[in-house]
């Protein structure tokens, strides 16, 4: 077709056509970064659609275009087809890949902290976009714009180091917990044991047993107007750790082997260094525990010297033994003061 034989439409061709190739390529790949691949090559077939007719208008003439209507008819119809098949699924393919959790975690690097940090939640198994996307067309596009401004700002590296929290372009309580959570529901009291271990030589487990009165304190505080699920529960999925609490989940776990001697105490000592890097950090791990990669996760999960994130410095409302938690309303000042008897019953001390 002479008409589209010039440079602008043959470079729309080579766009589409390559587009196309590496699409047939990469269907039914599960790397994680196929998501921006799809991405790339959706904007380039877009492109390429764009510069096709754009080339035949600026260089085509007009006795070329009557002479080979038909021809260019036939033409664009299955070439219509095949890129209207290839850029839906493409289109279908990008939009979902920037709503998993793969797209949040391992490509957007500036979330790793919390990416990490979510693996040891209750909510491990919930999708981001579960939560930080309200409900209806309305929620997933304030979503999407929400992204590209801080996928801008990620590109200038003008992006807050660490991520300042709360977030507050969040959905409702009610938009969000609600989705899964009967948030009228009764609670009922329920028995927690809390696991510690010792900084001495044979890492002591201790062992604390309370009776939460869980109705009591949801009802007393669903009385309340300005008290929603978020107030306390500030960090349903990114649940950041002290040193002590994930050592002593890794002990506890198995993770890490309880019966070493001192090996509450190096840990850490190690995890609570500074360092420049990850990887700096990583190195004086292997160092010093050689083959003993939980130490490795406990600081990943919880510490980033690249994005200036450190020990403590997103507070847990929920308790008040590592922040001031229930203390910050119940103070006698802010609010009425409460007793340890007012929320919890220890039943049982074990060491």
């Amino acid at each position: 077709m002479r008409a589209a034989n010039n440079p602008v439409s043959l470079a729309g061709v080579a766009l589409v056509n390559t587009a196309a190739v590496l699409w047939l390529l990469l269907l039914g790949g599960s790397n994680p970064y196929i998501g921006l691949i799809y991405a790339a090559l959706l904007a380039a077939l877009i492109l390429g659609l764009i510069l096709i007719p754009l080339g035949v208008k600026i260089y085509g003439k007009a006795e070329d275009l009557v002479a080979g209507s038909r021809r260019i008819v036939m033409v664009l119809g299955i070439t219509t087809a095949a890129n209207l098949v290839i850029g839906s699924h493409l289109t279908y393919s990008t939009v979902h890949y920037m709503e998993s959790v793969d797209f949040c975690g391992t490509s957007c690097h500036v979330m790793n902290p919390e990416f990490h940090a979510s693996k040891t939640g209750a909510h491990s198994a919930v999708k981001c976009a579960d939560c930080h996307i309200a409900p209806g067309a309305q929620g997933w596009l304030e979503a999407k714009v929400n992204g590209t401004r801080q996928l801008w700002s990620f590109l200038r590296g003008t992006y807050s180091r660490p991520i300042p929290t709360p977030v507050h372009n969040l959905p409702t309580a009610a938009e969000m917990c609600g989705k899964c959570h009967q948030l009228q529901a009764p609670h009922e009291d329920k028995v927690r044991q809390f696991v510690s271990y010792d900084s001495n030589e044979g890492n002591t487990r201790q062992v604390s047993t309370y009776l939460f009165k869980g109705r009591k304190i949801h009802d007393s505080h669903r009385k309340m107007s300005n008290v929603t699920c978020l107030t306390c529960h500030n960090r349903p999925a990114h649940a950041f750790e002290t040193p002590e609490q994930a050592v002593d989940r890794a002990l506890e776990s198995g993770a890490l082997d309880a019966k070493t001697p001192w090996l509450r105490k190096r840990v850490l000592e190690a995890v609570r260094k500074s360092y420049v890097s990850k990887e700096e950090a990583f190195a004086t791990f292997d160092k010093e525990f050689p083959g003993t990669m939980a130490i490795r996760n406990i600081y990943e999960a919880n510490v980033s010297p690249e994005r200036k994130l450190n020990w403590g410095q997103h507070e847990n409302n929920l308790g008040h033994n590592n922040y001031p938690g229930c203390f910050r309303c119940h103070d006698g000042k802010n609010g009425p003061e409460a007793s340890c008897d007012s929320c919890h019953v220890e039943a049982k001390l074990t060491f």
